[in-house]
């Protein structure tokens, strides 16, 4: 009787951490919906050289949506935005990504600090992401449109998807992503030589 009645209080402590272990994400078109704990920080210009963000998911997760998977253990995603400098001018063209938790007490994150989410997390997803990571540490399967894998043990996949006709330069550092620089000239010329001006940005 002592047995069975442990076994009923362990199983409803269980089904109480449950939903502290799992999250789930739906990516749609033009954002990315959060359900459950994450843990995730993010960055932008002017402080910072790229918009970047970086999400962390535990225990078990799974996602739909553009990509399905479902994935067991820590898993991580880092996005990253160019700064977009038409090289006929000057004027920076970039949409600032947006991080909102509505369901929380503070519903705006702090800017490249890591925070945590609970219950709900939305990001307006930025057309300009040119430059994807993901690792895993246990056990993941995806499908979509940013990888096609089967996973056990440690893995890290990146994607790297620069436009047509502009020139991309790209930094990246796996230990301080929050310093990823990253920038796009566009309309570029196929037949004239580059500006003198566009070439020395490029060399900064």
């Amino acid at each position: 009787m002592m047995q069975s009645r442990g076994s009923i209080i362990f199983g409803c402590l269980g089904l109480l951490l449950v939903p502290f272990l799992t999250a789930c994400v739906w990516r749609a078109d033009d954002a990315e919906h959060y359900i459950g704990p994450v843990i995730f920080r993010y960055s932008a210009p002017p402080n910072g050289n790229a918009y970047v963000g970086q999400v962390v998911r535990l225990g078990v997760s799974a996602e739909a949506g553009t990509s399905w998977g479902i994935a067991l253990g820590a898993s991580e995603r880092i996005t990253v935005a160019p700064l977009v400098i038409p090289a006929t001018n000057k004027d920076q063209t970039s949409s600032r990504g947006r991080w909102m938790m509505p369901l929380s007490f503070s519903p705006t994150p702090t800017v490249g600090k890591w925070n945590f989410s609970l219950l709900y997390l939305r990001v307006a997803r930025d057309p300009g992401s040119f430059f994807l990571s993901r690792a895993i540490q246990g056990a993941e399967i995806v499908f979509g449109e940013e990888a096609n894998a089967l996973s056990v043990g440690i893995a890290h996949r990146t994607l790297f998807t620069p436009p047509d006709n502009a020139i991309s330069r790209l930094r990246f550092d796996d230990n301080r992503p929050l310093e990823s620089r990253a920038t796009v000239w566009l309309d570029v010329p196929e037949h004239d030589g580059l500006p003198d001006s566009l070439l020395k940005e490029i060399a900064k």
